[in-house]
C-alpha cells in the first residue's frame, strides 16, 4: 500500500522511526516490512558460512548488510540495503564508511 506523507514535521518523524529499515529509490523512500522470522534465520545462517570462507582467510569481510549505492556523492537519494553483504578485497566497489559505491565510475 504506497504512502504519501507532504507534512514534513510527519516526513521527519517518520524517517526517525523508521531510518534503520529504510532504502531509497532514485529518491523515494522506500519502507519494506521486516522480513519473517524464517529469512532472517536464513540470513543469519549465511553469515557464517560466508564468514568461514571470506573473513577468516582475510580476503573481505562479511557484514548482516550495508548501504550499497552507485553514487559517491549524495548517495542517500539512491541506494540498498541488502540482506547480507560479501566485500572482497577483490572488489572494485569502493567502501565510503557510510556506504558502499558498486560502481566505481560514479
Amino acid at each position: 500500500m504506497p504512502l504519501l506523507v507532504l507534512d514534513p514535521v510527519m516526513q521527519r518523524e517518520f524517517r526517525d522511526h523508521y531510518e534503520r529499515f529504510t532504502e531509497t529509490w532514485d529518491g523515494v523512500d522506500v519502507v519494506p516490512p521486516m522480513p519473517n522470522n524464517e529469512h532472517q534465520e536464513l540470513q543469519t545462517r549465511l553469515l557464517f558460512p560466508f564468514c568461514a570462507v571470506v573473513d577468516d582467510p582475510r580476503l573481505g569481510v562479511t557484514t548482516a548488510g550495508v548501504n550499497i549505492s552507485d553514487l559517491r556523492a549524495g548517495w542517500t537519494k539512491n541506494y540498498r540495503g541488502p540482506d547480507v553483504v560479501v566485500y572482497l578485497v577483490t572488489n572494485p566497489a569502493v567502501n565510503h564508511g557510510t556506504h558502499c559505491r558498486a560502481n566505481a565510475s560514479k
